[in-house]
Order: C-alpha cells, then structure tokens, then sequence
C-alpha cells in the first residue's frame, strides 16, 4: 500500500471544537476553543477563542483535546 492512498487519522480537525488545558503543578485550566487546522498526536496546531482573538499554538494530545506550553 502507498502512502498516498491512506488518509490521515486527525484527532483534531480544523473548525472543530477542542478542549485546551494549560497545566502547571499548581493549577490546571481548561477551555473551550476552535481548532484552526487539522492534526494528529504530537502535532501542532493553532487555536482561538469563539468570541475572537489572538490564536495560540497548541499541541494535540489527545481526540479533540490540545495542551498549551
């Protein structure tokens, strides 16, 4: 099989709804965004508030879940 035949596996997709946390040893926040491109595990994306706003990058960790570092 080539690889041009096979689709990738994104656990985020761009436009969709992600959950991103940002964690520290003393707290974790966790919010709600919109992912701005498409991305498998370990691959960065960027992301934005709904209400608009500065986009961040974030990596993805998990099926619509993105960590900021």
């Amino acid at each position: 099989i080539w690889s041009r035949y096979l689709e990738p596996n994104y656990l985020v997709e761009k436009g969709a709804p992600v959950s991103a946390v940002y964690q520290t040893a003393k707290m974790r926040l966790e919010l709600r965004t919109i992912s701005n491109g498409s991305g498998e595990i370990g691959d960065w994306v960027k992301i934005s508030n709904p209400g608009g706003g500065a986009a961040l990058k974030a990596k993805v960790i998990g099926e619509g879940l993105v960590e900021v570092l």
